[in-house]
């Protein structure tokens, strides 16, 4: 039986602790956890306790089993958020293990409890985990992008009226993937798996074998950027070696406040465009022009006295 215990008294099981990671934790595989759950430390705070100081070296890595953390934070002159509020499942202190330019501090602001994975621990945690370390290095690489993340899906019409926080999120659920010059992260008519965002070089767009644009970094690729879940209308290529962040279709859904549901057609025989199509789930209602209340027929103050 594991030691962890919770200030209920409650057991935490090492099943419960795989539902509750998330980013980028919870791409370990089931083996990876356990190793992982065994090095991890419970921490509770209450309202209002400093977890640590803005600038001071975390402990560790932070999950969040329940309650709510305030993270202020800063990155050299690149935006982010300067504050996130964290809630359940949410990870924060990767700064403390692996290089980042990320400076942070935190704060419960609830009752929170907390397992915390120790610095003293963490050459534990890569030798019986090695796939933590390039996780979090990803991980915390991504964060300096944010803002440039926010706006290009802004910009792109199927997350119009999406809440701006939720689509930063997204940037969580993202893996960094380098390309080399000529490779094909996208091929024309292939099934959509994600959301494609460059962070940096350069990249040609062609359909049926014909340029048709280039993107660079903080633009979107993809056919999901245009509305399109099925096959990809274009082929996206290097044109030098460039460096792109891939959001799962599957993150996409929950992670949108947006009542969207995001489809297209297959492409047909031929290879050309599908249509994008927007279906709006539960559609507001369509408010009445307001029109002045109009009174019986006839003259509204009839002349005293009548007639004679």
């Amino acid at each position: 039986m594991s030691p962890l215990q919770f200030a209920t008294g409650n057991l935490l099981s090492e099943e419960a602790f795989a539902g509750l990671v998330s980013p980028p934790l919870w791409r370990l595989g089931s083996t990876e956890r356990r190793h992982l759950f065994a090095l991890l430390e419970p921490r509770s705070f209450e309202p209002g306790d400093a977890i640590y100081p803005l600038r001071a070296t975390p402990p560790g890595l932070f999950v969040i089993l329940s309650g709510q953390v305030l993270l202020a934070r800063q990155w050299g002159a690149r935006a982010v958020r300067p504050v996130v509020a964290l809630g359940r499942g949410r990870v924060f202190g990767a700064g403390a293990l692996v290089a980042s330019e990320l400076v942070d501090g935190a704060r419960a602001t609830a009752h929170t409890t907390t397992l915390l994975l120790p610095r003293a621990r963490w050459n534990d945690a890569v030798a019986k985990v090695p796939a933590v370390r390039p996780l979090l290095e990803a991980y915390v690489r991504l964060q300096p992008f944010e803002n440039a993340f926010v706006l290009a899906l802004r910009r792109a019409a199927p997350f119009e009226g999406a809440n701006p926080r939720r689509l930063a999120d997204l940037l969580e659920t993202a893996d960094h993937r380098p390309f080399e010059a000529g490779a094909l992260p996208i091929a024309q008519g292939q099934a959509v798996t994600g959301l494609w965002f460059v962070l940096d070089g350069r990249l040609s767009v062609s359909v049926n074998q014909t340029p048709i644009a280039h993107v660079t970094a903080g633009d979107l690729c993809g056919g999901l950027a245009q509305g399109i879940a099925t096959v990809e209308p274009a082929t996206v290529q290097a044109t030098e070696p460039s460096t792109l962040a891939w959001v799962p279709l599957d993150a996409i859904g929950p992670t949108l406040s947006a009542q969207l549901v995001i489809r297209g057609d297959p492409v047909p025989t031929g290879g050309t465009h599908p249509t994008p199509q927007l279906v709006v789930r539960n559609p507001p209602p369509t408010k009445p022009n307001p029109q002045k209340p109009q009174g019986p027929k006839g003259p509204q103050n009839p002349k005293k006295g009548g007639r004679g």
